[in-house]
């Protein structure tokens, strides 16, 4: 796998195991946001090749980047 192809399948994580967080129509989009950053700190990687390399600040970035790609749209889920 190459280098991109890691990331991607890190997002790909992020974006399976956050789903109930940002697909969650109560509340504001600000508390969506907050809620999943939250929840992005205990998401468990499993034997993700760059699990052991992510640390909480990569979480908070990923949460940012699925938005930046579009998968995540915190205010229309």
């Amino acid at each position: 796998m190459a280098n991109q192809e890691f990331f991607n399948s890190l997002l790909v994580e992020f974006d399976d195991g956050l789903y109930h967080y940002t697909s969650d129509l109560t509340g504001t989009p600000l508390l969506r946001l907050k809620n999943t950053v939250k929840a992005a700190q205990t998401l468990q990687l499993g034997a993700h090749p760059l699990a052991i390399h992510v640390t909480n600040k990569d979480r908070e970035g990923i949460c940012h980047q699925l938005a930046n790609t579009n998968l995540i749209n915190w205010c229309n889920p």
